[in-house]
C-alpha cells in the first residue's frame, strides 16, 4: 500500500540505499503519478545514485506541476 511503500522508500533513502529507494519511489509513482513528494524522493534518489541528468529531468517534472517548489528549484540551482 501507499503508506508502506512510501515509508520504505524514505527509509532506504535515509540509509543511503539509493538504488533500492529509487525502485520503491518508482513503484509508488506508477500508481500515483501526480504525487509530488514521491517524485521529489525519486529525483533525490537519482541524484544520490549519481544519475544527475535523470535527476535534473525529474526535478523539472516537479516544477512543471508546482512551479515554485523550493526544493526542486534549489536542487536545480534556481532562485
Amino acid at each position: 500500500n501507499y503508506i508502506a511503500r512510501s515509508s520504505r522508500a524514505w527509509a532506504l533513502y535515509q540509509m543511503g540505499r539509493y538504488k533500492e529507494a529509487l525502485a520503491e519511489y518508482t513503484l509508488v509513482l506508477e500508481l500515483y503519478p501526480g504525487d509530488i513528494e514521491m517524485r521529489l524522493g525519486r529525483a533525490y534518489s537519482l541524484a544520490g545514485a549519481k544519475r544527475s541528468v535523470e535527476a535534473g529531468i525529474e526535478f523539472r517534472e516537479v516544477l512543471k506541476r508546482v512551479p515554485n517548489e523550493r526544493r526542486a528549484r534549489a536542487a536545480l540551482g534556481l532562485p
